[in-house]
């Protein structure tokens, strides 16, 4: 719901695309999209957590959230050195890996962290490729939230299902 209210602002704000020949869209397009997606999952966590209580993996997930938001607004406004866009990804990895946010298959943390920073880093850029045509980040986005959904069934772990169900129902709101 917030998608539409963030996409006026940014027309208003100028934060926008403007089409071009090596552009796929042919109107103006909004470029802060991605906050109304943020502001519904904050809202959806708060709803279910409240705004106490938030155990550390979720505060360091919603600030990873948001630190990549404001990447992505930064870079769609002033266009950002890949290194640097990298830098701050690999920081917000790492953060969530020592919250023991991490893919935990395999028994051993030489395995489990590298590949678990390597799938957040990898995620981030293969989203943020796919990010110029309209539904296509949040299509495919979505998809991808609910086989995590669906995994976290399969494992009973219910914060996975819970944070996979917000996100899925931001990223189904999101979609044209």
């Amino acid at each position: 719901l917030g998608t539409p209210l963030f996409a006026i602002c940014a027309r208003r704000a100028g934060i926008v695309d403007l089409p071009g020949s090596l552009k796929i869209h042919s109107v103006v397009t909004p470029l802060i999209g991605g906050a109304g997606l943020l502001a519904g999952l904050g809202i959806g966590l708060v709803s279910l957590i409240g705004p106490r209580d938030w155990p550390p993996f979720l505060i360091a997930i919603a600030l990873g959230a948001v630190t990549i938001w404001i990447l992505g607004l930064v870079d769609d406004v002033m266009p950002l050195k890949p290194l640097s866009r990298l830098s701050v990804q690999l920081a917000v990895a790492v953060s969530l890996v020592t919250v023991e946010v991490s893919i935990q298959t395999f028994q051993s943390i030489w395995i489990s962290i590298p590949l678990t920073v390597l799938c957040l880093v990898g995620t981030a850029n293969a989203v943020n490729l796919i990010d110029g045509m309209d539904g296509l980040a949040s299509g495919t986005s979505a998809m991808a939230v609910l086989g995590l959904m669906m995994a976290g069934f399969w494992l009973h772990n219910w914060p996975v299902i819970t944070l996979s169900a917000i996100l899925l129902a931001c990223l189904l709101g999101f979609l044209p």
